[in-house]
């Protein structure tokens, strides 16, 4: 029987998460969600079961973001805060 793998979603739009949730879980994919950077990174940081990333294209750094503000570059940011948890741990 094959573990599931944890597989965490960040994009501003819940929609997209809650449209590949179920889709994910037939195939043995925990899906979770953080609508933006900082959650993330919160909830990456000492998690050693997130297996990999869906990274929205645009999306929010901080929390309470409005529509309109996503950051241009959101990947880039993403894969270098994920770089530094990987230094710090």
């Amino acid at each position: 029987m094959n573990t599931p793998i944890e597989i965490l979603m960040i994009d501003d739009d819940k929609d997209n998460f809650d449209s590949l949730k179920g889709r994910a879980a037939k195939h043995r994919i925990i899906l979770k969600y953080a609508e933006n950077l900082k959650d993330a990174v919160d909830i990456i940081t000492g998690n050693k079961k997130i297996s990999g990333l869906i990274i929205d294209g645009k999306g929010f750094i901080e929390r309470n973001q409005s529509r309109g503000t996503e950051k241009e570059d959101f990947v880039h940011e993403t894969i270098l805060q994920i770089k530094l948890i990987e230094i710090q741990e």
